[in-house]
Parts: structure tokens; sequence; C-alpha cells
């Protein structure tokens, strides 16, 4: 062979090993034994399908027919610091190309027989600590998490359509283990097993403690479309991305309803779209903090030290029901280029609260009912009746 046929061999040899590495695979989360409507666990078949899509480093598009799919676990972690870990449902972790795709009638619902809260690690009894904005004593070893359905981390270029995620936190489906008694649900100090068992506090406001629709953390590319994310016991979607770069992520056509603290939380990240987006009733069957549709709040976490939020849209929103708040930017490090427009915002108390660390903010062409703080200046209660177009910076 002379040497110009096998420079060319190599290089079709090597385009033809990137073409297959880089090529997108179909799966299913049935080719990993999920069966819907059978009213068994599907929480071992979705972590083993995301161990697969880890593998692979993504580049697959995984489809979850339509029915419904129980989900979620808990488990003691030897030598870990928590009384209770929750396990992630789908977990993506340094992926690439990865659309996460369901249909018509697919739901992913968080399975009973677990706690949520602060719990003797002993005995297995809530601690009984209040649910009250109080500082309290959190003990790690006696915390119990639910955990995500969906953990997007270190990613590019993921894409979740069509589903409807439900974290089952309805009067029927959960018991207060606790002594301070909880709005609409039942109080039973006894575990039981059909039922999601609230425990004592944990944070600085109720409990303060991981059971989320969606995470999506330092990764870019991301977008979120036609997704029903309700009933959590924290957010139904949060956004903790890296400060400093564009992240791309797109949130659209979705509804977030029932959760306990937000229904969507940013806590860093830049060049977010919210759009068409339905927030609504936050707080209303579980007061966890916040209580709010949409809290822009940044935080630092491991890698981020003091992360920012910068270039956010809301648009074409419907926010109503929320207990606390629609639209809260006052907490946390600077946010900045907050733009809502064309938004229908109420609220029974404060409509829109802007601090002063949040700079840039403009209103243009929303429906506001309720009070307007900006800067921390009340700027007066817009009742339903004599409901206005605000058009209005900070």
């Amino acid at each position: 062979m002379n040497m110009k046929v096998y420079v060319i061999a190599i290089i079709f040899a090597v385009v033809c090993k990137s073409a297959t590495a880089q090529s997108v695979k179909t799966i299913s989360v049935l080719d990993f034994g999920a069966k819907p409507n059978d009213n068994v666990s599907d929480q071992e078949a979705f972590e083993k399908m995301s161990a697969y899509v880890n593998s692979r480093g993504g580049h697959v598009i995984i489809k979850i027919p339509a029915g419904v799919f129980l989900v979620g676990r808990q488990e003691k972690i030897a030598g870990g610091s928590y009384y209770l870990t929750g396990k992630d449902v789908i977990s993506l972790q340094n992926c690439e190309n990865v659309t996460i795709k369901g249909s018509a009638g697919t739901k992913l619902l968080f399975n009973v027989g677990m706690r949520f809260g602060s719990f003797n690690p002993a005995t297995g009894k809530s601690t009984n600590k209040t649910f009250e904005c109080v500082a309290k004593n959190n003990v790690a070893t006696e915390r119990a998490m639910l955990g995500r359905v969906i953990h997007v981390r270190n990613s590019n270029q993921i894409s979740i359509q069509n589903l409807s995620l439900d974290g089952n936190f309805y009067a029927g489906t959960v018991n207060n283990m606790n002594s301070f008694p909880l709005r609409g649900i039942s109080q039973n100090s006894e575990f039981q097993a059909d039922k999601i068992n609230i425990g004592g506090g944990y944070g600085d406001c109720g409990i303060q403690i991981e059971h989320y629709g969606i995470v999506i953390s330092h990764s870019t590319n991301v977008l979120v479309d036609h997704v029903r994310s309700n009933r959590f016991g924290t957010d139904g979607l949060m956004i903790a991305n890296i400060s400093g770069s564009d992240n791309h992520v797109r949130v659209r056509n979705s509804t977030f309803d029932y959760n306990s603290r937000t229904g969507i939380a940013v806590g860093g990240g830049q060049d977010i779209t919210i759009n068409k987006c339905t927030i609504s009733n936050t707080g209303r069957f579980l007061y966890i903090s916040t209580a709010t549709g949409i809290d822009i709040e940044p935080e630092a976490d491991a890698t981020v030290k003091n992360k920012t939020v910068k270039k956010v849209t809301i648009s074409n929103c419907i926010l109503s029901g929320n207990s606390e708040g629609a639209i809260l930017a006052k907490f946390g490090g600077a946010s900045s280029e907050v733009h809502v427009m064309n938004c229908d915002i109420s609220s029974s108390r404060t409509a829109v609260v802007i601090g002063p660390k949040s700079t840039n903010f403009r209103f243009s062409n929303n429906r506001l009912n309720g009070e307007l703080i900006l800067n921390n200046k009340n700027m007066g209660k817009i009742s339903a009746k004599e409901q206005r177009v605000l058009n209005k910076s900070n």
C-alpha cells in the first residue's frame, strides 16, 4: 500500500470511529425493565437507564411511553451524613446531546412509604421541630431527603419534553408525623407505609430539603418544553448554573403547580428564558419558606462561591395563587438585566418584590394584581378591580 492510500485509510477509519462514537441512539425506559401502570416501583429501571446514558456520555434519545411510572427511593448510605438519602430518578452527569421525551399521558409519580423532613435516626420518629421561620439546630444525621426526578449536571444540549412529574404531595398521600399541625394534612405520629411521611422542620423556614422535579446545574443549552412539574416538597424547577457566561436555558409551555417552596427557582446563571408558562399555587398545600412563583436568588455552592443571575426574560406567563408572591428577587447575591413582559401577575399578598441587590429589572405590559415593592419601597397594592398594566424599571 502506498503512503497516500495508507493515510487516506487512516483518516477514513478515524472519521468512521468518531461518527460511530457520536451517533445518537434511541432507547426506551422499557428496555431497562420499567412497566407503567402496574403499581410497582420503576426506580431501578430508571437508575439503570441513567447509568447507561452516562456511560456513553450521552448522544441518546430517551423515550418514556404513556402511563404512570412509580419512582423514588431512599437509602441509608454507610458512612453518609444524612439519615436518609433520596436517589435521583433520571440523573445525567457529564452528558451531551440527550433528549428525554415523553408522550401524552406520561407521568413519573413519586412513590409513598418514604420520609421528608427531620427525624430521630435511632427511632425513626419526627424530631417535632417547628416549621416556623426561626433558627433551628439543623443536624445532618436527622435529615431525610426525597431527591430529584431529573437532575442534569455538567451537561450540554439537553432537552426535556412532554412529561408530567408529580411529587405526590396530596391530602390523601401525605401523613404528618410532626407535633406541629399542617393545613389539610392528616396527623399521625406513627410511620404510614402508604403515605409520604412529613417530619420536623429543617432549615430557616419549613423543610429545606431536596424534593425537586427538575434540577439543572452547571449545564448549558437546556430546553424544558411541555413539562408539568407539580406538588414537590421544594421546587418544581431549580436552575443553579455557573455565572459569567451564557447558559442558554429555555423553559416554555410548562406548568409548575402546588409546589411547596418555589415553582421556578433561579439560583445562578445567565441567558435564561421562561416563556408561556403557568406558575401557580406555590405553598398552597405545604408551605415551605418563600412560597413564591419565581424566586431569583443567586446562591453559592461547592463549585461556584459567588453566583449571579443575569439576562433573564420572563414572558407571556401566568403567575397566580402563589402564597407569598409571584416574583421575588430580594435574597442571595446580585441579579440584573431581568425583563418581565406580557405576563398576568397576581397574588393575595406581594405580587412583585425587587430588593436593592437586584438592578435593571424591567416590566413591560404586565397585568398586575397585588403589592409591588421596588428597592424595599412599597409602591402600593393594586386590587383586582383597579388592575392595571405595569410598565416600570427599578
